[in-house]
This record gives C-alpha cells, sequence and structure tokens, in this order.
C-alpha cells in the first residue's frame, strides 16, 4: 500500500484544524458564560486568547520562521496556560460580586480582584517560563519552534488576562450597566410624562 501525502491533504488538514479551532473557541465562551453566568466573560477571554496567538504568529513573522506542527502544539498550549490565568481572574472578580460587604464602583473591585492573584499567577508563569526559556537556549533545533512560541506566548498570556481581559470585561460591563439604567429611566420618565399629560 502506497500513501502519499500532497497538497490537497494538507489543505484538508488546514481546513479541519481551523473548523476544530472555531469550535473550540465557540465551546470556551459557552463554558465560561455558563460557569460564570455572564458571557461577557466568555468573549473577553477568548479576546484574550486570540491576542496570544496574534503575538506569537506576529513573532514569527517579524523573525521569519516558518510556522510547523511543533509551533502549532505551542499554540494550542498557550491557549490552555492564557485561558487558566483569565479564569482563575474572572473567579475572582466573581466571588468579590458576590460579597455585599464590598462598597465600591465595578471597576476598583476588578482591580481589587487582580490584586489578589496577581503574585500567584506571576509565580505560575515564571515557573513555567523558566524550563522553556531552557529548552529555546539549549534545546536541538527541533524543540526550537516549540520553545520559541511557548516563551513568546507565555509571556503574552502573563499579562493579557490583566491588560486585555479584564478591562474589556469591566468597560463592556460598565457601559452596559449605565446603559440599561439610562434606558430604563428614560423610559420611566416618558411614561410619567405621558401620565402627567393625560
Amino acid at each position: 500500500e502506497v500513501t502519499t501525502i500532497g497538497p490537497d491533504w494538507g489543505a484538508s488538514v488546514i481546513q479541519s484544524s481551523c473548523i476544530a479551532f472555531f469550535v473550540s473557541l465557540l465551546l470556551i465562551i459557552a463554558y465560561i458564560s455558563v460557569r460564570f453566568r455572564d458571557p461577557k466573560m466568555g468573549v473577553t477571554a477568548v479576546v484574550a486568547l486570540l491576542h496570544d496567538l496574534i503575538i506569537v504568529v506576529g513573532v514569527y513573522v517579524l523573525v521569519g520562521r516558518e510556522i510547523t506542527p511543533n509551533t502549532i502544539a505551542a499554540l494550542l498550549t498557550i491557549l490552555g496556560y492564557s485561558l487558566y490565568d483569565t479564569v482563575v481572574v474572572f473567579h475572582r472578580i466573581n466571588e468579590n460580586m458576590k460579597d455585599d460587604s464590598v462598597k465600591c464602583t465595578f471597576a476598583t473591585m476588578a482591580n481589587h480582584s487582580v490584586n489578589e492573584v496577581l503574585i500567584r499567577s506571576l509565580n505560575t508563569s515564571i515557573t513555567s517560563l523558566i524550563p522553556v526559556v531552557a529548552m529555546l537556549l539549549f534545546g536541538g533545533e527541533t524543540l526550537k519552534d516549540f520553545a520559541l512560541a511557548m516563551t513568546v506566548g507565555l509571556i503574552a498570556g502573563a499579562y493579557s488576562s490583566y491588560a486585555i481581559a479584564t478591562p474589556i470585561y469591566v468597560i463592556w460591563k460598565t457601559f452596559y450597566t449605565v446603559t440599561v439604567y439610562f434606558y430604563i429611566r428614560d423610559l420611566c420618565f416618558d411614561s410619567m410624562d405621558q401620565m402627567i399629560s393625560d
């Protein structure tokens, strides 16, 4: 039996990979939305993931390296690391939202939540980064694609949960709350005006 790997096979693998990637993003949005009872958290988590992937691919383009199967494996691993950090931050925000003793704005509470988990996440990222940098510096050529993508992805993922996902979520939630407040207020005033004029 003779098997050949040609451009058609490569195109079908790329198509299947893209479908699997987008389905996984939808499942991530669905899971986080159900877990934290807020679809905005799911969407902003995926925005942070896309940011990390774009940074890694951008660095590959800048240094002129070829994207190999090892790079794709590293990109998938980066998704897991970045998503973990984002879920930790969102979990803390969710817990602090339930706390009735917190008397501050939502943005201040989210900032406090980030500060509560920042050191833990930085320690996790640094601990993960040490062996990956060692692979990048001392590993063979086949490991360098994986290690470069992992190094860039871990650095990008270390800040994206705090500098991308959380601020976007806070802005979106605050804007949505203010918009709903003004809509209800205007609706009430319009109905009161109509009752007075009648």
